[in-house]
């Protein structure tokens, strides 16, 4: 539909419906609002705030391809309204539709050739697309003039420059050039005071970034502590230390829970399984968008990033077993030992539903083996073989210290309010190792299921004899196009987005023993709390 040569038109229905629906998903209530809005669209096609509101709710919800679908459609509808332009941009660009979001950038702003924001956008777009030079220009341009767009003479201007510099450090600039830049906007002067929060924060990450790539590790690390100060999520390490001791007294009950009954059929009339599923699960930064984007080279494989469906799903099961236990505001099965046929089958129909949104299998040729990288699923590990019967499940693992450290240094787009505290992030791994125990020893009791392991250092070293050794486990043929990954011009939506686009590196194995100075240890913190023995 987004190639409609229909224009937009208002509709009574829409005018009436939207404050509500914006009302409902402001309250969480992101179902509902959906499918009212998806409900809307069948009588109302050619009004593009419902397209537009649809879009931006789906992308809130990761549903990333049907929110760019629904953006693109805005688009063709409603071309002259900047407003929903820079919505629907921002939608595409979430969604890693990068070329496409740049070419309505462009197109915007020739009615708008001053808007600071989409002038800002025009030139992440360029650096996401690797276009470094062209944004380069671009940015170069912004402060031109009497009147330029993005004035570096304030403390707003200079801190917008050089962060949209840094983000093309050292593609273009120096990095020596940039921290000059950014270390007097982050000092503690009155002026930079009212500077936003979210601005500040993104600049001490990449101060930080750029001082370790410099090898000045003792003013990287304090700027990455500065940096992570600005994350005030609360976060109890104690209380999701009892929720996963909690969990592994669940692993009996979750032992004997049914298999899935439910049978999805997709739209084209094939079958999808357990079979045509492959779990990649882990800590955070263990290598899971990097395995992700390797596999999906194979043939016969669809990767669909990191889907939430199935801890949704499992977060609104706990809530109507135990709504007043706190303990449930974490998607774990802890009521386990009161699932029943119908929890099981509607979490297989809600995630197959998904999965077949996704895929958009083709008539008679049904995708082989369909990816999901969401690495909290370890959380609910011997439920996804109950879910889906045959799924094939991989473990991603990394030096526990590097792991960490990745996590604290790493500034997300998402909230990860654990990554926060060295001593949280190490309290987090502790817990993360000792259920993976507990599963694997309920692996090796039962064999109903198999936990396939995968080194990120072995990953990055030798990865011909690892990916093959995974294509033989999937009785894939391999490919040498495997080992040429980073060209593929599938886009990542996660933190990992810049990692995937380059050849195998290995200078992040060991990365910790630069934090360990002539000055300081500054990762003692983490080794204290760190139970585990670094897997190398």
């Amino acid at each position: 539909m987004s190639n409609t040569k229909a224009t937009h038109k208002d509709h009574p229905a829409v005018t009436q419906a939207l404050p509500g629906l914006t009302a409902s998903f402001q309250a969480g209530n992101y179902a509902h609002a959906i499918s009212a809005a998806n409900t809307l669209i069948e009588s109302a096609p050619n009004d593009a705030r419902i397209h537009d509101f649809i879009s931006s709710a789906l992308a809130l919800n990761m549903n990333r391809d049907r929110a760019a679908h629904h953006a693109l459609t805005a688009l063709a509808l409603n071309p002259n309204d900047p407003a929903l332009a820079k919505r629907a941009i921002s939608v595409l660009q979430r969604a890693g539709n990068y070329d496409a979001a740049l070419a309505h950038t462009e197109r915007t702003l020739y009615q708008t050739p001053t808007d600071p924001t989409l002038n800002h956008l025009k030139i992440n777009l360029m650096t996401d697309l690797g276009k470094h030079r062209n944004a380069a220009r671009a940015l170069d341009k912004l402060t031109k003039g009497s009147t330029p767009i993005l004035n570096t003479a304030t403390p707003m201007g200079a801190l917008s420059y050089a962060l949209l510099a840094a983000r093309l450090s050292p593609a273009v600039y120096k990095p020596a050039d940039i921290i000059a830049k950014l270390q007097p906007l982050l000092t503690d002067d009155p002026a930079h005071a009212n500077l936003p929060e979210p601005m500040r924060k993104a600049a001490h990450f990449e101060l930080a970034r750029l001082l370790e790539r410099e090898s000045d590790y003792d003013n990287a690390f304090a700027t990455y502590e500065r940096a992570n100060a600005f994350n005030t999520a609360p976060w109890d390490p104690d209380a999701h230390s009892s929720r996963v001791t909690k969990l592994i007294q669940a692993a009996p009950h979750i032992d004997s829970l049914p298999e899935s009954t439910y049978t999805h059929t997709t739209k084209s009339g094939a079958q999808l399984t357990g079979k045509n599923l492959i779990f990649i699960l882990g800590m955070m930064r263990s290598g899971s968008s990097l395995l992700e984007q390797i596999l999906a080279q194979l043939p016969d494989i669809t990767p669909t990033d990191e889907q939430p469906t199935l801890l949704q799903t499992i977060t609104a099961i706990e809530q109507e077993l135990n709504p007043n236990d706190p303990l449930h505001t974490f998607p774990m099965p802890l009521s386990a030992d009161r699932y029943t046929q119908d929890h099981i089958n509607t979490l297989a129909k809600n995630a197959l539903t998904r999965y077949e949104e996704l895929t958009q299998t083709e008539p008679n040729q049904p995708t082989r083996y369909i990816t999901d990288k969401q690495t909290e699923h370890y959380h609910i590990l011997p439920l996804l073989p109950k879910i889906f019967p045959g799924c094939t499940i991989i473990h991603t693992n990394r030096n526990p210290i590097d792991t960490c450290l990745s996590n604290y240094t790493q500034s997300f787009a998402q909230p990860h309010p654990q990554t926060a505290n060295l001593t949280w992030i190490a309290q987090f791994h502790n817990d993360h190792d000792r259920l993976m125990q507990a599963w694997r020893e309920l692996e090796q009791k039962n064999q109903s299921f198999t936990i396939h392991e995968t080194n990120y250092a072995t990953l990055v070293t030798n990865p011909e004899e690892e990916t093959k050794r995974l294509a033989q486990i999937l009785n894939i043929q391999w490919t040498p196009k495997v080992l040429d990954f980073h060209k593929s011009k599938r886009t990542v939506a996660t933190a990992s987005q810049d990692q995937v686009r380059q050849p195998l590196y290995t200078t992040s194995v060991g990365r910790a023993a630069r934090f360990h100075t002539d000055q300081a240890d500054h990762l003692a913190p983490l080794r204290a709390t760190l139970n585990t023995k670094p897997n190398s």
